[in-house]
C-alpha cells in the first residue's frame, strides 16, 4: 500500500508471511546443503579407499616386477653355466615358458581386479548419487511447500 509520503507500507500480517516463507526458504535450503556436504564427504571416503586399493596394486606390480627380474637373474645363472648349446636353449626355453605363464597369470588377475574395484566403486558411487538426489529433491519439495503454506492466503 502507497503511504501519502510515497512510501509504501506493508501490512503486518503480509510481512509475517514472508518472512515465514523465507525462512522456511532457508532451512530447506540448509538442508539441501547438508546433504551436498555429506554427498562430498562420502565422495571424498570413497576416493580415499580408491586410492589405497592403487596403492595395492602398485605394490603387487612391483612385486611382479621383483621377480621377474629375480627370474632373469636366475636365467642368467643358468646360461652362463651352461655347458653345451642344446643345455643352454633348454633354460632359454624353459625361461620363456615360465615367463610367459607368470605374464598371463598376471594379467589375468590384474584385469579380474580392476574389473572388480570398478564395478564396486561405480555401484557405490550410483548408490551415492541417488541417495543425494532424493535428499535435494526432498529439501526441494519441503521449501516448496513452505513457501505455498505461507503465501496461502489465511481465511
Amino acid at each position: 500500500m502507497m503511504k501519502k509520503d510515497g512510501g509504501f507500507q506493508v501490512p503486518d500480517e503480509m510481512r509475517a508471511m514472508l518472512d515465514q516463507g523465507v525462512r522456511q526458504a532457508r532451512e530447506g535450503f540448509d538442508k539441501l546443503m547438508a546433504a551436498a556436504g555429506e554427498a562430498v564427504e562420502s565422495v571424498e571416503a570413497k576416493s580415499d579407499a580408491a586410492q589405497a586399493e592403487i596403492a595395492e596394486m602398485k605394490k603387487k606390480s612391483l612385486a611382479f616386477t621383483e621377480a621377474s627380474i629375480a627370474s632373469a637373474f636366475d636365467l642368467a645363472q643358468k646360461l652362463v653355466g651352461a655347458k653345451s648349446m642344446d643345455e643352454f636353449m633348454k633354460h632359454q626355453a624353459e625361461y620363456m615358458r615360465q615367463q610367459y605363464e607368470v605374464m598371463r597369470e598376471h594379467v589375468q588377475e590384474a584385469g579380474q581386479e580392476i574389473q572388480r574395484r570398478t564395478r564396486a566403486a561405480t555401484a557405490e558411487m550410483t548408490a551415492e548419487a541417488e541417495k543425494f538426489q532424493k535428499r535435494a529433491r526432498e529439501a526441494a519439495e519441503q521449501g516448496v511447500e513452505a513457501v505455498k503454506k505461507a503465501t496461502k492466503p489465511k481465511k
